[in-house]
């Protein structure tokens, strides 16, 4: 983590030892259910003739590259493999050069919610604990997300680097009461349950770390190229 957390000796949750698991969350299509009951699918993301309106994506080559894929009608198991070739990525680009004037973009997941909430976007993407936050704010019934074929991602707790001892005791202290079995029981029952889409169960897109750690930098390059020169 190029030091920027500290290193958790004997940890066996992450495989650099920098972190313990903190929530499985996914990124999903998530939509205004006044205009639509049933769930939209990403192939329906790109569909502006039938369903016109703007859509909230992700301003990062990271999960914006394998929704437009899927989108494509790419499998999840083979999102990966076409993103490790040019032309798999070429044909990701094309595929968000068609939805390029309909897109709003959100930075953050509360970007991403607000985005919803405030009827700035017919669908968009979104992490899920985002869209499931709206549920406690006004009308909590108003937000659809359907997980099919979402982005499914880990997010961890780590200690912050450069504190100092006391400080560095406590946090270790803090993280590891979080860790305790039952802490972590009663930290996903505190999460807000939102509403789901398709009554089948739902396929799953697992974000490859490794992927994103050696082809980041790259894509993020070619993205930036893209958005540049579509806008």
């Amino acid at each position: 983590m190029q030091g920027l957390v500290v290193h958790l000796a004997g940890s066996t949750a992450n495989p650099d030892g920098c972190g313990a698991p903190g929530l499985a969350t996914q990124v999903v299509v998530a939509w205004d259910q006044t205009w639509r009951e049933s769930a939209p699918r990403w192939n329906d993301f790109w569909d502006i003739v039938r369903f016109p309106g703007k859509r909230g994506l992700r301003r990062d080559p990271r999960t914006t590259l394998e929704i437009a894929l899927l989108a494509d009608g790419v499998p999840p198991a083979e999102v990966y493999g076409q993103l490790a070739t040019p032309q798999g990525v070429d044909r990701a680009f094309r595929k968000l050069s068609q939805l390029r004037p309909y897109i709003t973009w959100w930075s953050t997941p509360a970007e991403a919610a607000n985005l919803l909430s405030r009827k700035q976007v017919l669908m968009g993407s979104a992490p899920l604990e985002a869209v499931n936050s709206l549920a406690t704010h006004a009308e909590p019934e108003r937000i659809g997300v359907n997980t099919d074929m979402a982005l499914s991602y880990d997010l961890s707790w780590a200690v912050v680097a450069g504190q100092s001892a006391e400080r560095l005791g406590r946090s270790r202290e803090l993280l590891h009461f979080i860790v305790q079995p039952d802490r972590q029981g009663a930290f996903a029952a505190a999460m807000p349950a939102g509403p789901s889409g398709p009554a089948h169960p739902a396929a799953l897109l697992p974000m490859d770390v490794q992927f994103w750690q050696v082809n980041y930098a790259p894509l993020s390059r070619r993205f930036e190229t893209w958005l540049h020169r579509a806008g």
